[in-house]
C-alpha cells in the first residue's frame, strides 16, 4: 500500500496511521500498517514499539472476531513488555487478554487478568487503564445479570476516563450504561445515554462505535414501540456495519428489520429479513444472533397462526440457547430461555384450544387435567424439568382428537367397536402431529401412553407397571378423574366420592397403586367440599405454567 509520506515512515508514524485506520473502521489496512511497523521496529531494535504494535494489531483482530490470532498478538505483546519491565504496556496487554476470555465466556480467567492489570495501573497512576478495567468488570457483571453492580462499575470507569480525558472510553461507557438501563426497562434513560454516546462517537470520528450505538439504540426504539425511529436507526446501523464489513453486525441489523416489519404486520418483508440474517449467521458462526433469529421467526409464524412452523423454529432456538448457556457467552441466557418457554406455552395453548373447538362438550378438560397433573407432580416432589414436561403433555394429551370425526366425539350414546377403535387412535395421532417438533421437554411418550393401564390392558402398546412413563401414569389418573366428574353426552357427572371409590377399586388394574393414595389426599385438599363445581377454575394454562417457577430443581 502507498503511505501518505514521501520518505520511509518511522514505526511510530506507521502506528499513528494504523490508529487512524482503526477509527475509520479500516481494520485490514490497520493490521497491514501495524505489521509493517513491527517489521521495521525489529530491524531498528525498538522492542517497545514492537510490543505496542503487536497489542494494537491484536485489537484489530479482536474487532474482526479473529480471537485466536488476537490472543497470540496480545500474548507476544505481553512477553515483550514483561521483558522490558514496562508496567504500563504489561497492564494494557493483560487487560486485552482478559477481553478475549470475556468474549469466550471464561469470566473467572477474564476477571483475574483484569485485577492483575488494575494492580499495575494503580502503581503507575494510569487513569485511562483504570477506566478500561472498571468498564470491563462492569461488562462481566452485566453478563451475570447483576445490572446495578454493572452500573456502579461503569460509573467508576467514567470517573477515571474523564480524569484521563479519554473521550472514546467515556463514549463506550455511556453506551454500556444505556444498555443497562434498557435491561432495567428504563428506556427513556437508555435513549438519553445513546444520544450522548453518539455525540462523542461523531466528535472523535469512531465509525465502529457509531455502528454499535445504532444497533443497540434500535433495540431501545423497538422496546419504546417507536417503529419509524427504529427503522431510521436500523438504516444507519446497516449502512455502517456494511461499510465495516462486520458480517455479524449486518446480520443483527437484518434481524432488527425483521422485528420492525413483524410489528408493522408486513409479514413477507419480515420473513425475508430474518432469512437473510439466518443465512449470514450460518456462514459466520453467529450462534447468538442465530438463536434469536429462530425465536423471532417463530413469533412471526405464531402471529400468522402457523403453530407447526413456530414450534419447529422454537425447538432450534431452544437448542442453540442451551449451547450458549454451556459456553456462557450471552447475557441473560436464563431469562431468554424462560421467555422461549413462555412462547412454547402460548403456542401450545393455541394448539390445545383447537381440541376444545372440535369437542365442545369437554370444554376446559385439557386445562383441568393439566391442573390436576401439575398438583400431583408437585406433591410427589418431581424435578422442575419433569413437572414442565408433565404439565405440557397433560395440556396437549387429547391433541389427536382434532383428527377424529366430530360425530364420533359428540355421539350421544354408546360407541360402536369401530368408533371406539377410532377414539383409541387419538394418543398416537397427537404424537404424530408434533412428531417433527423439538419440544424442550420429553412430552411425546407422556402423550402417547396416558391411556396405558397398570395391568397391561391399556393402549396403544399394552405397557405394564413401571414400563409406563411416570408422567403418563400421572396424566392417566388426572384424565380419568376429570372425565368421570364432568358430564358427557352419554351420562351425567359422577360425584367426587364415587369417582375416588372407583379409582381405589381399579388401583391395581388401571392405576399405579403408589400414586392413587397420594391423588386421593390431593383431591381432599384442593377441591372444596368434595364438589368439583365448587372448584373456582378460571386459571389460564399460562398461569399454571408460571407457578412452576416456585419449584426448586
Amino acid at each position: 500500500m502507498t503511505l501518505p509520506v514521501e520518505r520511509e515512515p518511522t514505526p511510530e508514524e506507521l502506528i499513528e496511521l494504523g490508529n487512524r485506520y482503526d477509527l475509520e473502521g479500516r481494520w485490514d489496512e490497520a493490521i497491514e500498517v501495524y505489521s509493517q511497523a513491527i517489521k521495521l521496529a525489529r530491524l531498528k531494535g525498538g522492542s517497545h514499539t514492537v510490543a505496542e504494535a503487536l497489542r494494537l494489531m491484536g485489537n484489530m483482530q479482536f474487532k474482526k472476531n479473529e480471537w485466536a490470532n488476537a490472543l497470540k498478538s496480545f500474548q507476544k505483546s505481553l512477553e515483550y513488555f514483561q521483558s522490558l519491565k514496562e508496567s504500563r504496556g504489561t497492564a494494557y496487554s493483560m487487560n486485552s487478554i482478559g477481553n478475549i476470555y470475556l468474549e469466550k465466556g471464561e469470566w473467572e480467567l477474564a476477571k483475574n487478568h483484569y485485577l492483575k492489570s488494575l494492580e499495575l495501573a494503580r502503581k503507575i497512576h494510569d487513569f485511562k487503564m483504570k477506566g478500561m478495567i472498571y468498564n470491563n468488570l462492569g461488562v462481566i457483571a452485566m453478563f451475570q445479570g447483576l445490572i446495578q453492580q454493572a452500573i456502579t462499575r461503569y460509573q467508576r470507569s467514567l470517573f477515571y476516563y474523564e480524569k484521563a480525558g479519554y473521550k472514546k472510553g467515556v463514549g463506550e461507557t455511556y453506551l454500556n450504561i444505556g444498555i443497562c438501563h434498557a435491561d432495567l426497562g428504563a428506556f427513556e434513560k437508555s435513549d438519553q445515554f445513546h444520544r450522548k454516546t453518539l455525540e462523542i462517537a461523531k466528535e472523535i470520528g469512531d465509525v465502529y462505535l457509531q455502528s454499535k450505538i445504532y444497533l443497540h439504540w434500535t433495540e431501545v426504539a423497538l422496546e419504546m414501540a417507536n417503529l419509524d425511529f427504529a427503522r431510521e436507526l436500523c438504516d444507519q446501523a446497516f449502512e455502517l456495519s456494511s461499510q465495516l464489513m462486520d458480517q455479524l453486525d449486518v446480520a443483527q441489523a437484518f434481524q432488527h428489520y425483521g422485528k420492525i416489519y413483524r410489528l408493522m404486520k408486513k409479514f413477507a418483508l419480515s420473513k425475508k429479513h430474518f432469512e437473510e440474517s439466518i443465512k449470514i449467521c450460518q456462514q459466520y458462526d453467529g450462534l447468538q444472533v442465530l438463536a434469536e433469529d429462530y425465536r423471532e421467526l417463530a413469533l412471526l409464524y405464531r402471529d400468522q397462526e402457523n403453530n407447526q412452523n413456530a414450534l419447529e423454529l422454537l425447538g432450534q432456538s431452544f437448542e442453540l440457547f442451551h449451547q450458549l448457556k454451556a459456553r456462557k457467552d450471552v447475557r441473560d441466557v436464563n431469562q431468554k430461555i424462560e421467555e422461549l418457554e413462555m412462547i412454547y406455552v402460548n403456542t401450545s395453548k393455541s394448539m390445545g384450544a383447537a381440541v376444545e373447538i372440535k369437542d365442545t362438550y369437554t370444554f376446559g378438560h385439557s386445562k383441568r387435567v393439566a391442573y390436576y397433573s401439575l398438583q400431583l407432580s408437585r406433591r410427589l416432589k418431581l424435578s422442575l424439568a419433569q413437572i414442565k414436561a408433565i404439565l405440557t403433555a397433560a395440556f396437549l394429551h387429547d391433541l389427536g382428537k382434532v383428527k377424529i370425526k366430530r360425530k364420533i366425539l359428540l355421539k350421544n350414546g354408546r360407541l360402536t367397536p369401530l368408533e371406539y377403535e377410532a377414539i383409541k387412535l387419538h394418543s398416537a395421532l397427537g404424537v404424530r402431529m408434533i412428531d417433527s417438533l423439538n419440544f424442550p421437554w420429553d412430552i411425546k411418550p407422556l402423550m402417547l401412553h396416558h391411556h396405558e393401564k397398570y395391568d397391561g390392558t391399556g393402549y396403544p402398546n399394552g405397557l405394564k407397571g413401571n414400563e409406563i412413563p411416570l408422567g403418563a401414569r400421572i396424566i392417566g389418573i388426572a384424565d380419568f378423574f376429570d372425565a368421570l366428574t364432568t358430564a358427557r353426552p352419554y351420562r351425567p357427572a359422577w360425584s367426587v366420592p364415587a369417582t375416588l371409590e372407583e379409582m381405589n377399586e381399579q388401583m391395581n388394574g388401571a392405576f399405579d397403586p403408589q400414586l392413587i393414595p397420594e391423588f386421593v389426599k390431593l383431591v381432599k385438599e384442593i377441591i372444596p367440599h368434595q364438589n368439583v363445581q365448587a372448584l373456582n377454575f378460571e386459571t389460564d394454562f399460562s398461569d399454571l405454567w408460571s407457578t412452576t417457577s416456585s419449584v426448586v430443581d
